[in-house]
Formats: C-alpha cells, structure tokens, sequence
C-alpha cells in the first residue's frame, strides 16, 4: 500500500519543473540489514527511478549509519546524491 502511494507520488512529480528529487528515508542499515534493504527497498528504488528515467530528474535520498554494508547496492542503484552520511563509530563509509 505504502508503496503504491509512493510511486502515485513520484508519477505525479516527474514532470514537474525541479529536477532534484529527495527521498527522506532516514535508513539506518545497522538496524535494518543488508538483507531488508535488498530484498524490500532496492526493488523500490528500482522502480522509482525506472518512474524517474525519461524526465531528466535526479533521486537523492538520506541515509544514516555503517553505509560500507549496503555501498556496492548504492553505487550500483545510481543516486544523484546521499545525504547525510554520519562520522564513525556510529556511521560512514571507509572506501
């Protein structure tokens, strides 16, 4: 459900006149787990930027924690941008 109004949300946005998107997931993938992410928001993610292709927009999102669990899936997901990224121990990425 929560996903169907999401992708409601961003059909009606993409062809709005800002070309930056942000997506407040305020993630904690320490607590959440890599396994979650990839199996319940990569294929989220996919989607919306499948939504998002054609229409010149860029999808931000914001994270938090230990990103060097989930870094590969980032980079391969193609984020215009990602904020906030949390100094160490508590988050970061080292590579």
């Amino acid at each position: 459900m929560m996903n169907e109004q999401l992708f409601t949300k961003f059909n009606l946005v993409k062809n709005c006149e800002y070309a930056d998107l942000k997506l407040w997931e305020n993630l904690t993938i320490d607590v959440l787990g890599p396994n979650i992410y990839r199996e319940h928001l990569v294929p989220v993610y996919k989607q919306l930027n499948s939504i998002l292709e054609n229409h010149d927009k860029r999808l931000h999102v914001h994270y938090d924690g230990k990103m060097d669990l989930i870094k590969n899936d980032i980079a391969e997901l193609g984020f215009a941008g990602i904020d906030s990224f949390s100094a160490g121990p508590r988050g970061g990425c080292n590579n």
